[in-house]
């Protein structure tokens, strides 16, 4: 489908694969041209994305037979992954042996920040049907921040914040302003 209004209007046209290998194709050389190899990125996808694309794929390749593009270092979900679960839980995967998503069975507050396992997880339909049942066997306090009200929520949480996209990060930066501010963070987690 090639737009053939202004973005965001939705307006789109068939066409043909010939046709979207040319445009798109035109439009590299011309980025390339233009900027140099430097502006083409190739993104990182973690999941099925992740799986297809990652590695030494064919896009890779071809980059690098064009004269290279900017490769990502490391990932924008592990990497955050592996740094927080030690002062979260104490170790990493290695050491836990089991779901992290467990543990919420042992909460009194969970808080999920942009997290829909309905829609975003590979296993969202078990993992949402677990994230219920610990929920309403152990009450736990479910507090969702999300600009949209999911699938994941629908009625399950106790509150929901619909925070305006781009914010998360001025709303983290306060809660944790508070914790400190009001003495509620443990000193001494590794």
């Amino acid at each position: 489908m090639k737009r053939v209004g202004k973005r965001g209007e939705g307006k789109f046209e068939r066409i043909s694969w010939d046709e979207a290998i040319r445009i798109v194709g035109d439009q590299l050389k011309y980025t390339i041209d233009t900027y140099g190899n430097q502006a083409i990125y190739y993104n990182y996808g973690s999941g099925s994305t992740g799986y297809n694309m990652a590695g030494r794929s064919s896009c890779h390749r071809f980059l690098s037979v064009i004269g290279g593009y900017l490769d990502f270092y490391n990932t924008y979900s592990t990497a955050q992954i592996r740094f927080a679960l030690p002062y979260t839980y104490g170790t990493g995967y290695a050491g836990t042996h089991r779901s992290l998503s467990r543990e919420i069975g042992n909460a009194r507050l969970c808080v999920f920040f942009g997290y829909n396992p309905s829609e975003l997880r590979m296993s969202g339909g078990s993992e949402t049907y677990q994230f219920s049942e610990w929920r309403r066997r152990n009450n736990v306090r479910t507090i969702i921040v999300d600009p949209r009200y999911t699938d994941s929520m629908l009625g399950k949480e106790d509150e929901w914040i619909p925070i305006r996209p781009g914010t998360d990060a001025a709303l983290v930066n306060a809660i944790a302003y508070v914790l400190i501010q009001e003495n509620l963070v443990r000193p001494g987690i590794p």
